[in-house]
């Protein structure tokens, strides 16, 4: 079985101009719901609820072969 690779991910809601921060989490939408699995636990946040979603993936996650996007390389 391979291992589940993890990121960092950030939530705002609309009510809450502070993000909640995940790090080395996974995350999926199931339903109306974007859960985030950390440590052991499943947060649900309704999608009608959600303002913004920030996923930092680790560079050899990207595949992009290891290149910045961000960069003209």
């Amino acid at each position: 079985m391979s291992e589940t690779k993890k990121y960092t991910v950030s939530i705002w809601l609309k009510n809450n101009g502070t993000p909640f921060i995940y790090t080395d989490c996974t995350s999926y939408e199931k339903g109306s719901f974007y859960c985030i699995n950390y440590r052991g636990w499943v947060y649900k946040y309704p999608l009608s609820d959600i303002w913004r979603v920030s996923e930092s993936y680790r560079q050899d996650m990207r595949g992009l072969g290891g290149r910045d996007e961000r960069r003209n390389d």
